[in-house]
C-alpha cells in the first residue's frame, strides 16, 4: 500500500471522524449515517486497494477530513476537546494492540466471521455492531487503559448505543493501524502539521458532500 502524506491523512481522518462520531453519540444519541457505515465498514476492509478505498472513497471519510481540519486549526478547539482526547486515545491503543500478536490474530479470525454472517445472514446493522462490540470488549478492552467516553447518561447506558460506541472505537483503532501502515507516525503532527493540515484542506475540496 501507498505510503504518501495524502494516504497518511485518509487514515488519521478516519480516526478523527470515529471520535467524532463516539462523541455525537454520547452527548445526542445520534450520528451521521453515511459516516457511521463508512467508519463501521473499514473494519471489513481486508485487502483494500487503496487507502480511501478502506472508506470506500473520500467521500467515506468526509466528516473525518472537517474534523481533523478543526482540530489541527486554532478554531473550535474547546467543541472538540473530547473528540480529541478519544482521538489520542485509539492512537495510543493502537501502539499496545501492535504489541499483541495473539489479540491482533484473534481479532482478524473473529472479524472475518463477523463478515461473513454480515453478508449471508442480516442486512441488520445492528447485529453486526453487537458481534464488533464483542470483539471489542473481548480485546481491547482488556487493556489496562481505556478511552473513557463522556456523554449524557441515558446513551451511554442504552445498550445499542453502547455498541455504536464500542463498534467506532474499534474502528477507530483500525485507522490509527492503517496510518501507521502508510508511515503516520505521532510525531508528525507537531513537526509536520502545517504540511498536514494542506494535506487536510486538498482532500476536503474532493468529496462531494
Amino acid at each position: 500500500m501507498a505510503r504518501s502524506l495524502r494516504d497518511q491523512v485518509i487514515a488519521l481522518a478516519g480516526v478523527a471522524q470515529a471520535a467524532q462520531l463516539v462523541d455525537q453519540i454520547a452527548r445526542t444519541g445520534e450520528a451521521d449515517p453515511l459516516a457511521l457505515q463508512a467508519s463501521i465498514g473499514s473494519l471489513f476492509k481486508f485487502e483494500p486497494e487503496s487507502t480511501e478505498a478502506v472508506f470506500g472513497g473520500i467521500d467515506g471519510v468526509g466528516s473525518g477530513l472537517v474534523t481533523l481540519d478543526q482540530l489541527l486549526g486554532s478554531g473550535g478547539y474547546a467543541q472538540l476537546q473530547q473528540p480529541a482526547r478519544y482521538l489520542s486515545g485509539m492512537l495510543f491503543l493502537e501502539r499496545k494492540l501492535a504489541a499483541r500478536d495473539d489479540l491482533l490474530e484473534i481479532i482478524h479470525a473473529r472479524l472475518k466471521h463477523a463478515a461473513f454472517r454480515a453478508d449471508h445472514f442480516s442486512d441488520d446493522l445492528s447485529g453486526t455492531l453487537s458481534s464488533l462490540a464483542g470483539i471489542y470488549q473481548d480485546t481491547i478492552s482488556k487493556f489496562k487503559y481505556r478511552v473513557q467516553v463522556s456523554g449524557d447518561m441515558e446513551h451511554l447506558q442504552d445498550s445499542i448505543k453502547a455498541e455504536k460506541i464500542r463498534s467506532l472505537l474499534f474502528a477507530g483503532i483500525r485507522s490509527a493501524i492503517l496510518w501507521r501502515q502508510v508511515g503516520g507516525r505521532r510525531w508528525h503532527l507537531l513537526l509536520k502539521k502545517p504540511t498536514i493540515q494542506r494535506e487536510v484542506k486538498q482532500l476536503r475540496q474532493e468529496f462531494t458532500h
